[in-house]
């Protein structure tokens, strides 16, 4: 005899927040006094693009796994923004020895981590359709979010509060 459990529709749903609530700013800026950093050595740069990848996400979906996928998208966005400048130098055709021209060899490299970088910012979720920007939820989180960001700044500019 197969038993199959009975799914309620609560148990399909993840607890809901209210991000409009005084709890859930509390939250908030709780998470932003645990600062988020990278698995991986970066260059100044590729800490930029770090950070710039981990606020494009609420600060309490980001797991372990989330942040070393980071670290390694932004090394690899550092290497597009080193193949593109060498490309815009160089220029993306070369001539070879018969005098007719081809694809430079970097222009291919800057296709295959271009393609490697979209691949990890969907494996982050960070595609529009998997950050349901469109989602009044998720508007809200973002604000509330940039709210405790702002706070946190000033706070962290005049007597550091919030330390």
């Amino acid at each position: 005899m197969i038993i199959i459990p009975q799914w309620s529709d609560t148990m399909a749903r993840g607890r809901r927040n209210d991000h409009d609530s005084i709890n859930s700013n509390v939250v908030s800026f709780q998470r932003l006094r645990n600062p988020i950093f990278p698995t991986l050595e970066l260059s100044d740069t590729g800490r930029a693009y770090f950070e710039k990848l981990i606020n494009s996400r609420e600060r309490s979906t980001w797991t372990q796994s989330d942040v070393h996928l980071a670290s390694q998208c932004a090394q690899i966005m550092e290497k597009i923004d080193d193949m593109q400048c060498a490309l815009d130098r160089e220029g993306w055709f070369i001539a070879t020895p018969t005098g007719t021209q081809k694809a430079h060899p970097a222009a291919r490299l800057l296709d295959q981590l271009t393609a490697r970088q979209l691949g990890f910012l969907r494996m982050l979720g960070l595609s529009a359709s998997q950050r349901a920007i469109t989602c009044g939820n998720q508007a809200g989180r973002n604000a509330a979010d940039r709210n405790a960001q702002a706070v946190k700044k000033s706070a962290d500019d005049s007597d550091g509060i919030l330390a």
